[in-house]
């Protein structure tokens, strides 16, 4: 394990699970938003992003994080020798197992060799990195999180600079509060810093006010969505990725309803999984697919029983199968709602489990509100 990776690592271990977009209410998140001054360049782009992140995160995760950042500052900032052999490609895909599928055809067609990078290991400080970063400790010498990361982030990219040669750096990278930063950084070294969306969005000012020379979203929603977080407004592009836009393929009709599990366990699987017999009872033909993480088999499975309920295997059943050969696609907030969606296959949101989420979801500007679709409650009364 190389010395990112243990930080990484202790960080999952050490640091309390931080506070969800749903769980954190939208009020108090507009309420720090708007105490953040109009930044005026890109440091300051990240600094409001680190400050929005410290405030929803609280002062054990700040806590940890500067004392991280006291340990291991100093010894980040050692000179690091580069012996990489160099390997020239118009661009790199910075991600950590995030598929490729996410970049849009028009970016790969026009960046044209992309190199994906998996693993963070690679590393470099030199004089010029060490002057860019001395810029930042300037601006801000007190907040050590946030100079700790934002070193962490130069000596990567500093690396693949030098490695790779790159036109463009693409990434997934909003969330973080080193966007802006790095994308100055970039700027200074000739490329270009672009990111694209790979998950679904909501409110949460974890993504706020950052900056890439491109941000790829998937409509028009998003972009009204981080313009309302204050992000840079002439980033964006709307790009619908082979992620969502599957190739057309011959798939046979398999069943009537397929349930997209996420984080469910407990009573809220239980629920689901009654409200799924009920279909059954109606004649329909019922499968689940479960989370590849965090779905409790075991549990799953003794609720099913011989309900006649199926229970996908992710190993044999690709996604894009899994969305074309259903007659509706139900989940309550997922990715493959949209993934239906744009291959137009129906979909339901659940509204069942949670009898509260819709409204939380509407508040933070969930896209799929806005989307044609049934909630679970109208398929329960078709009889």
């Amino acid at each position: 394990m190389n010395f990112n990776d243990f930080l990484r690592s202790a960080a999952r271990r050490l640091l309390p699970k931080c506070t969800t977009a749903i769980e954190f209410s939208v009020s108090k998140q507009e309420k720090i938003l708007d105490s953040v001054q109009p930044p005026k360049d890109d440091v300051e782009r990240s600094f409001a992003q680190y400050y929005c992140q410290k405030k929803l995160f609280g002062k054990r995760t700040h806590f940890f994080s500067c004392a991280a950042a006291v340990v291991f500052l100093l010894p980040k900032l050692l000179l690091t020798s580069f012996s990489e052999e160099k390997t020239k490609s118009n661009g790199i895909f910075v991600s950590e197992n995030i598929p490729e599928n996410v970049i849009p055809n028009e970016l790969k067609e026009e960046v044209g060799s992309i190199v994906p990078i998996k693993q963070y290991n690679l590393e470099c400080f030199d004089k010029e990195d060490r002057r860019f970063f001395f810029r930042l400790w300037k601006r801000h010498p007190f907040a050590l999180p946030f100079l700790f990361k934002c070193l962490i982030k130069i000596r990567l990219y500093s690396a693949l600079i030098k490695k790779y040669d790159p036109k463009v750096i693409i990434t997934c990278n909003e969330f973080s509060y080193t966007s802006s930063v790095l994308t100055l950084y970039c700027e200074e070294k000739g490329v270009e810093h672009v990111d694209v969306m790979h998950g679904e969005k909501l409110f949460y000012i974890r993504d706020s006010f950052f900056r890439f020379h491109r941000c790829y979203v998937w409509s028009q929603n998003y972009v009204d969505l981080f313009l309302r977080m204050r992000a840079e407004e002439s980033q964006f592009r709307v790009a619908v990725p082979p992620s969502l836009l599957f190739e057309k393929t011959s798939v046979t009709p398999y069943c009537d309803y397929t349930y997209y599990l996420q984080e469910q366990s407990g009573d809220e699987l239980k629920c689901i999984v009654t409200t799924m017999k009920t279909l059954v009872a109606q004649g329909n033909k019922v499968v689940f697919r479960p989370h590849p993480r965090f779905t409790p088999m075991k549990e799953l499975k003794e609720l099913c029983g011989e309900s006649g309920i199926e229970i996908e295997k992710n190993a044999e059943i690709s996604i894009e199968e899994s969305v074309l050969r259903t007659g509706c696609v139900i989940s309550l907030f997922s990715t493959v709602l949209q993934q239906a969606h744009y291959n137009k296959v129906p979909i339901a949101i659940d509204d069942i489990s949670d009898p509260i989420i819709l409204k939380k979801l509407q508040d933070r500007g969930y896209a799929m509100i806005q989307a044609p679709h049934q909630k679970l409650s109208e398929l329960l009364e078709i009889k």
